[in-house]
């Protein structure tokens, strides 16, 4: 005999499992119970004593997982965030000013979509730190997700991510970054104006990009100025798939024993306005194929210098290379065939 299914019941069941599956909305972070969001020092953690976050800018609460963590307040005092336990976030977009966001003594980061370092306007001098040490490990994994340090507007300007080893190779870690076949890095934006975007890996820290993700550095435009990346000290690491340094006036340095690595490496400037790049101290870069200044006029004003010095060698080990720009090497090694 068959049995009957209520539709009442199938119905409240459905309800049943989709119960406390609603959307993630954005947790703020906020110290004061004073309506809107307020900047101010913490613990970004999962702890009843953390209560530093708020969705509606009075009511504080502790870190959940799973929601989009956003840094709003612009204006006022700047603000040390430490995260030093693992969480895990949607996204993480800084928004407002003078935050630093620090991944730190063996704290874990994941995220899940897209994040932000300066994506509002006024969104200025911010800097999201993942920094290593003796005995522990900081991981920022990025969740094979797109990461932009300065985002589109002419004020938001001079964001920073960091990276550092504190002398303790692969103890700073950020890894997975990119979807594969995309764009996955952008320091200066994505769109225009594009200004005041940095990179800095230092002291052992490391920078793993997806094995087809391409990083760009500036962006082809009149509007991208001064957007940069320096890679130094022994045991720091840069690795990707592709590099475009674009924009106006941007450098891509390595130096004092680190090493960079991509497949592909393009340098190119807008109206011969001069992006570089330097190879200097011991420092190694590897690639399949570089460009300096690609094929058109008005990108030819880059160039590549390749230093030694007393007791190091600096290396440029390239298979093929096309340019309209300069290579230039004083006292290294070139091994572009």
């Amino acid at each position: 005999m068959k049995k009957k299914i209520s539709f009442i019941g199938v119905a409240i069941a459905a309800l049943g499992l989709f119960a406390g599956s609603a959307p993630a909305a954005p947790l703020y972070w906020d110290k004061s119970a004073t309506p809107s969001y307020q900047g101010g020092d913490g613990t970004w953690s999962t702890n009843a004593a953390d209560a530093c976050w708020t969705s509606d800018g009075v009511t504080l609460t502790p870190w959940s997982d799973g929601n989009d963590a956003a840094f709003p307040a612009n204006g006022g005092a700047s603000s040390l965030v430490a995260l030093i336990n693992t969480v895990s976030a949607i996204s993480v977009t800084i928004g407002g000013a003078k935050y630093t966001v620090a991944i730190t003594n063996g704290g874990q980061l994941s995220s899940a979509s897209a994040s932000y370092l300066g994506s509002e306007p006024g969104a200025a001098n911010n800097t999201l730190a993942v920094i290593g040490g003796a005995g522990v490990k900081s991981l920022w994994n990025m969740g094979a997700q797109k990461l932009y340090v300065g985002y589109y507007y002419a004020t938001a300007t001079n964001n920073t991510l960091l990276i550092d080893g504190r002398g303790v190779p692969g103890s700073a870690v950020v890894t997975n970054l990119g979807p594969n076949l995309t764009e996955g890095l952008s320091v200066g934006a994505s769109g225009t104006p594009a200004n005041g975007g940095h990179l800095i890996i230092t002291n052992g820290g490391a920078f793993f990009a997806n094995a087809d993700s391409y990083l760009n550095i500036g962006t082809l435009s009149a509007l991208s100025w001064s957007n940069t990346v320096l890679v130094t000290g022994a045991g720091s690491v840069y690795s990707g798939h592709g590099t475009y340094l674009n924009g106006n006036q941007g450098s891509f340095i390595v130096e004092d024993g680190a090493v960079a690595s991509n497949r592909y490496w393009w340098f190119r400037s807008w109206s011969a306005k001069g992006n570089q790049m330097i190879v200097r101290s011991g420092a190694r870069v590897y690639g399949s194929i570089h460009y300096i200044g690609m094929l058109n006029r008005e990108e030819c004003g880059s160039s590549v210098s390749v230093i030694g010095g007393a007791g190091v060698t600096s290396v440029w080990d390239f298979t093929s290379y096309g340019a309209n720009g300069i290579l230039h090497i004083n006292g290294g090694t070139n091994n572009s065939m």
